[in-house]
């Protein structure tokens, strides 16, 4: 992850989404792309490769403490992926010289950082894939990996309609410990009709009670 973050505290919010430009600079972008090719010594189910920046993913964060990381324990968010128009769920890249420049929407401002992959420190549950697919209308399709578990009991998986207010809607059994990838998958047929985003994200919890929250991930219909 760019070792950048930032927080905005404006005197009013936006009342309509408003446009962010974040720049990177040439030698924070190689330092991504270097870290994430030596990653872990290239350890099985950490190699990621990135050649060009629109491979990156930017991170808005839904909080009102100041400069966190989506590394963070109990934090939520909004990952924006790169697209052809600025969203508050994409973002545009354009270059300049020995820069660059990413352009995303906000509907409110907080904090907010960019990256691709990597991680920190040894975690209960290592979350390597989280992805959202749909599979026919109103039918969402959750497929994730972990490369580790510690003490892992289960994965509650959570949605919203606005990206702040999340529900429970099913539950998903862990391997409790293990080293090895392990993939699981969830199919989420109670999405309200007439809806065409959809927000995702998985709480793991421990035996013990204790849990972490992953990044968002936003399912277009």
């Amino acid at each position: 992850m760019i070792d950048r973050r930032w927080n905005v505290a404006p005197t009013t919010q936006p009342t309509s989404p408003v446009t962010v430009c974040s720049y990177f600079t040439e030698q924070e972008y190689q330092d991504l792309v270097d870290t994430l090719a030596n990653h872990n010594n290239g350890a099985a189910g950490y190699a990621y490769l990135i050649t060009d920046p629109t491979a990156m993913s930017m991170y808005k964060i839904n909080s009102n403490t100041p400069y966190l990381s989506p590394h963070d324990a109990g934090i939520s968010g909004v990952i924006l992926s790169n697209s052809s128009s600025p969203t508050n769920t994409t973002w545009v890249y354009d270059s300049l010289e020995d820069a660059h420049v990413a352009e995303f929407q906000v509907s409110s401002f907080s904090g907010g950082g960019g990256g691709n992959g990597g991680g920190t420190g040894a975690l209960p549950v290592d979350l390597i894939e989280f992805d959202a697919v749909a599979i026919g209308p109103q039918v969402a399709q959750l497929n994730w990996a972990t490369a580790s578990e510690l003490n892992n009991s289960h994965f509650v998986i959570e949605r919203s309609y606005d990206a702040q207010n999340f529900e429970e809607v099913g539950i998903v059994q862990g391997n409790g410990n293990s080293n090895e990838t392990l993939d699981y998958s969830y199919t989420d047929n109670t999405i309200d009709n007439g809806i065409s985003i959809v927000y995702y994200r998985l709480r793991q919890v421990d035996y013990d009670g204790q849990n972490e929250i992953s990044v968002f991930r936003n399912l277009n219909f």
